[in-house]
């Protein structure tokens, strides 16, 4: 069949028009290899949002940080590639997200976007915080485990900034908040040991109150203090194996990975992680449970550092990261 020029030009035309509406309309393109989650930065991450955007899975600026909002637009588009659902764009996501780009697939999934059902970002996990110290001590005692005729403290005073007089069980209230938000937004529930300074709570108390509300783990938050001015870094505790046998693995792996997350966020230097048997918080818990020493209040720089709400916000991200790697091992 003899086609006429005129009707292959128009035809021609035809196709060319299409391709630039549907590059216009929908202007996705294909992703670097990456493994890309919460914390990481720059072009890849951006590029990863403005596709998102574009299909209408993602509801912000592209600013090229992988936050909570870019974490929910990732788990959007697994659930419609059919891949893993875990909010961290790895190499199995961008496989099948470059495949539904080169088949033409993506522009279907730009279709249904609208009508996905609003789901929680991860698993409901119930996660515990515990400010540490409060605004009057309690020098009374209290038994060091179950059991015991060993006895500590029911809440020692905490220590104060050696440049900004400020009281440790503020600071960390003032993170724990901040990390509630965080933690609320993706999903979990959070049962906080104190939501004010002015309060009465034992060590013993604050874990007996996460055994009642069945944690799924909890973290204890502290600052730390030296008699030296220039020691410096964050130090994480968790039950050593012969105090906490039944938690002591879990206790460990979350420990490790809050101090290894909250340092990278925040550039602090990493310590250790110490495992104790004589801390009645962890003697009394049921769950998994580690404490975070965020820095020392007896160093004037990580003081202010403490003290700012900024770097306090730092913090908070780095045990939410933590907390994040910790349920998805």
């Amino acid at each position: 069949m003899r086609v006429s020029k005129r009707h292959f030009i128009a035809a021609i035309c035809a196709i060319v028009l299409l391709s630039c509406f549907c590059a216009q309309a929908f202007a996705v393109s294909y992703l670097p290899p990456a493994r890309l989650r919460l914390g990481s930065r720059g072009d890849s991450v951006r590029l990863l949002q403005e596709n998102l955007l574009e299909l209408e899975l993602y509801n912000a600026r592209p600013d090229g940080v992988y936050g909570v909002i870019t974490s929910k637009a990732v788990r959007s588009l697994q659930q419609l590639l059919s891949v893993p659902q875990d909010g961290i764009c790895g190499l199995q996501t961008i496989v099948a997200f470059n495949t539904a780009v080169q088949s033409g697939a993506i522009f279907v999934l730009n279709t249904e976007g609208d009508a996905l059902d609003e789901a929680p970002l991860y698993k409901s996990y119930s996660i515990g915080l515990d400010p540490g110290h409060q605004t009057t001590p309690d020098f009374g005692y209290e038994p060091v485990s179950p059991g015991s005729k060993r006895t500590k403290q029911r809440m020692s005073a905490g220590c104060v900034g050696i440049r900004s007089g400020i009281n440790e069980y503020e600071i960390t209230l003032s993170i724990a908040q901040k990390l509630r938000l965080l933690l609320e937004d993706a999903g979990y529930t959070v049962v906080l040991a104190r939501t004010q300074n002015d309060v009465q709570l034992s060590n013993v108390e604050r874990a007996q109150l996460m055994n009642d509300n069945n944690v799924d783990c909890w973290v204890r938050i502290h600052c730390d203090y030296s008699s030296s001015r220039t020691k410096e870094g964050m130090t994480a505790l968790c039950p050593s194996f012969s105090a906490g046998a039944g938690i002591y693995e879990k206790s460990l792996l979350l420990a490790e990975t809050l101090l290894k997350n909250t340092t990278r966020a925040t550039g602090a230097a990493s310590l250790a992680v110490v495992k104790k048997s004589d801390q009645a918080g962890f003697n009394w818990s049921a769950s998994p449970v580690a404490t975070l020493e965020l820095g020392y209040l007896s160093n004037p720089v990580e003081d202010l550092k403490l003290n700012s709400a900024r770097y306090q916000q730092t913090c908070a991200q780095g045990i939410f990261d933590g907390l994040l790697i910790y349920f998805s091992s």
